[in-house]
């Protein structure tokens, strides 16, 4: 895709608050008024099939002089310009036009409320035996994360998908979700669950391990599991920047992720399974 576009230096970014704007219920509409000077383009899989789809966009004729930058739907924002820093600049004034209109439109509004008591050390050690290795978790138990895991019919709300598609790599489409049910059992069905959400699109792929990479528990907050700490604190980002845009896109209307098999055909890309399939 970088090659398709005609100038010399090009950013990338999934800036969470333009990712936050697409993924809202009203996210295309509310893009093509804030990034009017763009070409909006909805969301299609990373990679060549992404660059197809830009290039069939723009064969037609694109005045590339006057375009602001390329908004994809569900994953991110490029900027581009023949100078490095003015493309950078180009960059910063775009994510700030989403940043102005969250700002007053969708303030983020935190609870103040204590977490409950929990049993961390039993959960840890019981996803380290689903998972087959012993896990490192990160605690997250932040204003934010209690606000995000307060929420009512907290399965519904905490599982509607990633941000953006690549944290599917990293976190899994969906959490494991407590809402006081016994920890084994709700490991199980999440297990369960996600064995039946890869035989649903599999054909000649490996399954990954299908144990969560992290859990919101109701009134507790957000545990991270890595195979370190590294894992883990990337795995925390994450889930922080998720939570953040979720409650300000469900503040606009509502959060819309990309769907069940475009999230599969983003977590097994057959670049990731190559390597998978090397270590048999």
């Amino acid at each position: 895709m970088h090659a398709i576009i005609p100038f010399k230096f090009v950013d990338h970014t999934h800036a969470d608050a333009v990712v936050t704007l697409s993924n809202s219920l009203g996210g295309e509409q509310l893009i093509s008024e804030i990034y009017d000077d763009f070409l909006i383009v909805p969301y299609v899989m990373p990679g060549f099939v992404l660059a197809q789809k830009i290039h069939e966009l723009t064969k037609s004729g694109v005045d590339w002089e006057k375009c602001g930058g390329i908004i994809l739907h569900n994953h991110g924002i490029f900027t581009f310009d023949d100078d490095a820093k003015r493309s950078y600049e180009k960059m910063i004034e775009a994510v700030s036009r989403a940043e102005a209109y969250l700002d007053a439109h969708a303030p983020l509004q935190l609870d103040e409320a204590m977490p409950k008591a929990y049993p961390f050390e039993r959960l840890g050690e019981a996803v380290s035996r689903v998972k087959g290795v012993d896990v490192v978790m990160k605690t997250d138990q932040s204003p934010l994360a209690l606000t995000y895991a307060s929420k009512p019919d907290l399965e519904t709300f905490a599982t509607r998908g990633v941000l953006t598609p690549e944290h599917i790599i990293r976190t899994k489409r969906i959490p494991l979700v407590f809402e006081g049910e016994d920890m084994e059992a709700a490991l199980d069905t999440y297990v369960d669950a996600y064995k039946a959400y890869f035989n649903r699109y599999a054909t000649d792929e490996v399954m990954l391990n299908p144990a969560p990479n992290y859990a919101v528990i109701k009134d507790v907050g957000v545990v991270m599991f890595g195979k370190n700490e590294k894992e883990a604190s990337v795995m925390a980002d994450i889930v922080s920047h998720t939570m953040r845009a979720v409650l300000r896109a469900d503040a606009l209307g509502g959060y819309r992720s990309i769907g069940e098999a475009e999230s599969f055909a983003m977590e097994y890309w057959e670049l990731e399974q190559a390597k998978l399939k090397k270590q048999e």
